[in-house]
């Protein structure tokens, strides 16, 4: 939301008040691609009504009596916590595929005691700087993907490192 305002009011110089309406307004009734709902669909049980359609008749608002109305209305809300709970699900598998694809790129490294392994240099002051410090021997493991380790000087290294940072080494 935060991005939709920055973008409507890139050229507007400080008038956000103005603009804040109609933001929250795109942002209520656009459908998210997690649930596939509108945020005020989930919370009303019926999708919002464009302002001049309360005063222009439309196909949608002119081809329904009051009474129909609602009664389409109190159907609606009955029907609220079904809805609410299909876009939960929805929202659940969306999360699933995102999770899947993210893992699909992650590889995992693991070592035991005695590897021999690069550690990513914290401080990369330019072009031509080595990435990569060590070697080091990993010493110990602590639980999946922490390891302890020691320099090629002998000397242990005070504080656990993460797989993330380390690569192997070979010599």
């Amino acid at each position: 939301m935060v991005n939709m305002l920055t973008k409507r009011l890139e050229g507007s110089h400080g008038k956000w008040v103005e603009e804040l309406h109609r933001v929250l307004w795109a942002y209520r009734t656009t459908p998210k691609t997690a649930t596939w709902e509108t945020p005020y669909s989930l919370v009303y049980g019926s999708e919002a009504i464009v302002p001049t359609e309360m005063h222009v008749r439309t196909t949608l608002s002119g081809s329904t009596s009051l009474e129909e109305n609602n009664e389409l209305l109190a159907l609606s809300l009955d029907l609220l916590d079904e809805k609410r709970e299909a876009a939960r699900l929805r929202n659940w598998s969306y999360q699933q595929d995102v999770a899947r694809t993210y893992n699909k790129k992650v590889r995992t490294r693991n070592f035991q005691q005695g590897d021999w392994v690069l550690r990513r240099a914290e401080k990369k002051t330019g072009k031509l700087t080595p990435g990569w410090e060590g070697p080091y021997k990993v010493i110990e493991v602590r639980r999946a993907g922490a390891y302890r380790p020691q320099d090629s000087k002998g000397k242990i290294q005070p504080n656990c490192w993460n797989a993330l940072h380390l690569k192997a080494y070979h010599f």
